[in-house]
């Protein structure tokens, strides 16, 4: 028959100690707002116009389009027709 499950032993060893925490701050000093040689807030006046980052898509859809419907066209010319019997 099988043998019940023992106890677990306890620990020979302690725990390990846990880390100090450096005596340094983590963070440098920062400058306080406002004393930085940068512009203010105050002074910063947003562009009239958003730049142009994307592409203009219209030409390559077009195109797209264009052998969509000649791929069409000439699959539809070059079928061949059920001859129509009487």
């Amino acid at each position: 028959p099988p043998t019940p499950p023992t106890d677990p032993e306890p620990p020979t060893s302690p725990s390990p100690e846990p880390p100090t925490l450096p005596s340094s701050p983590l963070l440098p000093g920062l400058p306080s707002p406002g004393t930085g040689a940068g512009p203010s807030a105050a002074s910063f006046a947003p562009p009239h116009r958003l730049p142009f980052t994307g592409t203009d898509a219209l030409p390559l859809a077009a195109l797209g389009l264009a052998a969509v419907l000649a791929g069409g066209t000439a699959v539809a010319a070059t079928r061949r027709r059920a001859p129509r019997g009487t």
